[in-house]
């Protein structure tokens, strides 16, 4: 099919299926992948992890996860842990 003409093909129900789907995906899916990526020693691997968090808005979480919480990991300085 003609895929230049997809937007006229989608009805509103369609369109808010998809950007809630896709949001979904991304928050659900892909900041849990995101968590796993920017602990690889691969600078390939650390690099689609911030990706996956630039998709959500979440880009600075990666580094302060990896410089805050792990540094600071049960500790009063950590945000993270529970209190």
């Amino acid at each position: 099919g003609d895929i230049s003409n997809m937007k006229n093909r989608l009805t509103l129900g369609d369109r808010i299926a998809l950007i809630a789907g896709l949001g979904f995906f991304n928050g659900a899916i892909g900041i849990t992948v995101s968590h796993e990526l920017v602990h690889k020693a691969s600078k390939f691997e650390k690099t689609l992890g911030y990706i996956l968090l630039a998709l959500v808005n979440y880009m600075h979480w990666g580094e302060e996860h990896l410089t805050g919480h792990h540094e600071n990991v049960a500790t009063p300085e950590d945000p993270a842990t529970s209190k």
